[in-house]
């Protein structure tokens, strides 16, 4: 039986016992309700895709789905700078989840790809990534070792917001 079939059953039935605003109602919750389920996100299609989705996930505070969806953009990556960006996004994401282990994980790997593509922007902010994490597990050694990376990464990069986040953190660590 078809949601459209189901409608016109409880409009007949609801014109007899003189309710016609309420099926109007049932019906139209129906409809929107079956077509809310039909019109789901489509799959990611690529790279960009996953990447968009994930700062969209973000962006909205779902930041696990995010993590998932940048996890997904470092697979479809077709070079190292894109993998580097992906792992990137993953671990500042793990970073505000308080997900250190795994935000170290995906900073290593950030950092790895980014010494591949010969990128010291993404270098230098896989670098403060993992400043970040261990500030916060209070290794401050660790931390000034690599915010001091960081910023000798970033001093000539033209991403100025990188070097800010470091300099900031430089300036936590001393």
């Amino acid at each position: 039986m078809t949601l459209v079939s189901i409608c016109r059953r409880r409009a007949l039935v609801h014109k007899w016992l003189l309710l016609p605003s309420i099926t109007i109602v049932l019906c139209q919750s129906h409809l929107s309700w079956s077509h809310s389920k039909t019109l789901t996100t489509p799959p990611l299609a690529g790279y960009e895709a996953a990447i968009k989705a994930g700062l969209n996930e973000r962006k909205l505070g779902y930041t696990g789905h995010a993590i998932d969806d940048f996890l997904k953009a470092s697979v479809l990556a077709q070079t190292p700078e894109q993998r580097a960006q992906a792992f990137l996004y993953a671990s500042g994401s793990q970073i505000r989840l308080f997900r250190y282990q795994q935000a170290l994980r995906s900073a290593d790997s950030a950092l790895s790809f980014a010494v591949e593509a010969h990128d010291d922007t993404l270098a230098g902010a896989a670098y403060n990534n993992r400043a970040t994490v261990y500030t916060q597990l209070g290794d401050h050694e660790l931390a000034f070792d690599a915010v001091k990376e960081a910023v000798r990464l970033l001093e000539h990069s033209p991403r100025r917001d990188h070097l800010a986040r470091a300099l900031l953190n430089y300036g936590d660590t001393e």
